[in-house]
């Protein structure tokens, strides 16, 4: 099959969670032997593998990007065509009730439109301050039925997600929306020997997502009870100055701020904890990327799919959110029972296999022949 990708930015794996997988999905499906192209309208790091696939629309005014993406559709022609919900709403490349008019114009023949939405933790965001919450219940909501309307299928990350959907959407066409969580981002990983006693912290220094303020009040109790322990943290972003000055004012010791790296699993290899603090998630990639490497996880119940990735007290803990004290507590009884870290890690590595590449590959698969078959 001829499968064109849209992303707003350039696809690159080092550039988060959402750009990694898929990229990942992207080498899996060429790997079938389906031919990809990725078609994207903001320049970012590029990624050499894609030097090939990729095309980047003009700089300039939107009429122009338009037509660049006009005459993209036209020269590939695609059997199917997967964006994530950005051709769409109120600063996509088709703005405005009238984008979708445009946007249809834009489509040859009768290519089946798909919708992966990595960002679809409804309840979630709801939880966030005021102001955001409620520019998520008034511009989501027109957003959302836009965008399903348009699609011939709208993926979610989790089966949760889909239920809060029909919620958050009366009405909606439920048929049109399916269920397909990421793949891992690992081949054929380990536990290591010797895992070293460190927490780890892996992510974009996004406070109000990412929520690591509330790490680092938790660590400025745990390193006095346990000073043998070292956190690092992994990742930049806009806080990263303000929450390095936080780990400072609580006095927390035996921390290090890393800055991002193209390739976590190196320190994956290391850590024996994995620490989430998110606000919200749409999947919590990075979970799953410790998991395969033998990290035991730690959560705050913040998002629904969370419980599709830890199994709690099986494959890793999870906290009520955010309840910073038992989050502490967890931590350090985690880290003062080797037996249980033990127990916990390699039943986090055979659990993490049920996110494998070859099965998920296989359902993205699966749902391009129902969609084949319904539009003859």
């Amino acid at each position: 099959m001829k499968i064109l990708f849209c992303f707003m930015g350039t696809l690159n794996p080092s550039c988060g969670g959402v750009e990694r997988t898929m990229c990942n999905l992207i080498h899996e499906l060429q790997d079938r032997g389906h031919e990809c192209t990725v078609v994207g309208w903001y320049r970012n790091a590029p990624y050499a593998p894609f030097s090939n696939i990729q095309k980047i629309l003009p700089t300039g005014a939107r009429e122009q990007r338009q037509q660049g993406f006009r005459q993209v559709m036209e020269e590939q022609a695609p059997d199917i065509i997967i964006h994530d919900g950005e051709l769409l709403g109120a600063y996509a490349l088709f703005p405005g009730l009238a984008g979708r008019k445009r946007l249809l114009k834009a489509f040859p023949g009768k290519a089946p439109v798909i919708i992966d939405m990595h960002h679809s933790d409804i309840r979630g965001r709801l939880r966030a301050p005021f102001l955001k919450r409620m520019y998520y219940g008034l511009t989501w909501r027109r957003n959302f039925y836009l965008r399903i309307a348009h699609a011939d299928a709208f993926v979610v990350l989790s089966d949760s997600f889909r239920k809060d959907f029909y919620g958050f959407l009366p009405g909606v066409r439920r048929k049109k929306i399916t269920a397909i969580p990421n793949m891992n981002s690992f081949e054929n990983a380990s536990i290591p020997s010797g895992k070293e006693k460190e927490v780890l912290f892996v992510g974009r220094l996004d406070n109000p997502v990412k929520g690591v303020d509330r790490l680092l009040k938790i660590w400025s109790e745990v390193c006095r009870r346990e000073p043998g322990w070292f956190l690092r943290i992994v990742g930049d972003g806009p806080d990263r100055e303000y929450l390095a000055a936080l780990a400072q004012e609580c006095g927390c010791s035996n921390y290090s701020f890393e800055g991002s790296s193209d390739h976590p699993e190196e320190y994956y290899r290391r850590a024996s904890i994995l620490c989430m603090t998110s606000t919200f998630e749409g999947f919590g990639m990075v979970l799953i990327e410790g998991m395969q490497h033998g990290c035991v996880p730690m959560a705050f119940e913040s998002f629904t799919a969370v419980r599709d990735i830890i199994d709690p007290d099986q494959t890793g803990i999870l906290v009520p959110p955010f309840d910073l004290d038992q989050y502490a507590a967890r931590l350090l009884d985690l880290m003062r029972d080797s037996g249980k870290r033990e127990a916990m890690s390699g039943a986090s590595l055979r659990s993490s296999r049920k996110f494998s590449k070859s099965r998920i590959t296989g359902l993205w698969e699966g749902l391009f022949s129902a969609l084949a078959e319904t539009s003859r």
